[in-house]
């Protein structure tokens, strides 16, 4: 059984629950992890959630901005120390990933860029794909879940990607970056 992750990021309405079910329907053994603060992201990303160490894919239903990802907000009363404040991007999660070959989906904004792609990557991540712009809300969850239609029955990653992204203009800003 393939397994998948679901890292749910601050309003993001119901993409996520229906990524969730629609993967749960494909087959997909599904986790989800809604990000409280953001040190809960970083540990995910540092790898310290056993749990989702050992799954396949890890979709992050979040929104971006200008390349950088936005995180929960908290009352300034009640950060812990060193932990990020504002959208987190590049040189925030430079040196803080550790993945153990996981493929990142990644559905929020701008999240598509080459330099957090090659941040990932040599992270340890198996592939990574994001939008490389603003997408469409909708779109961002049509590409996920035809994404993972496709993963299902076995398809070369290019090609699930190709399919995925051909649906229209909108989920034709997603970009794969493949380890090389």
């Amino acid at each position: 059984m393939k397994s998948i992750g679901i890292i749910v990021g601050p309003e993001v309405g119901n993409e996520a629950e229906a990524i969730r079910q629609s993967a749960e329907y494909f087959g997909y053994q599904v986790v989800m992890k809604y990000l409280g603060r953001p040190n809960d992201f970083l540990k995910l990303l540092r790898g310290e959630d056993p749990l989702f160490n050992g799954l396949e894919i890890w979709i992050l239903s979040v929104h971006g901005d200008e390349g950088k990802f936005i995180l929960p907000e908290l009352d300034p009363s009640i950060y812990q120390e060193h932990e990020p404040r504002h959208p987190i991007g590049v040189e925030t999660l430079t040196d803080k990933i550790t993945l153990n070959q996981q493929l990142i989906l990644n559905t929020g904004c701008t999240l598509g860029s080459e330099s957090l792609a090659q941040l990932f990557l040599s992270g340890g991540a198996k592939a990574y794909i994001g939008a490389t712009d603003y997408v469409e809300g909708n779109a961002g969850l049509l590409f996920c879940i035809r994404f993972l239609y496709e993963w299902m029955k076995g398809a070369e990653l290019a090609t699930v990607f190709a399919q995925a992204a051909a649906v229209d203009q909108e989920t034709g800003l997603f970009r794969l970056y493949p380890t090389s």
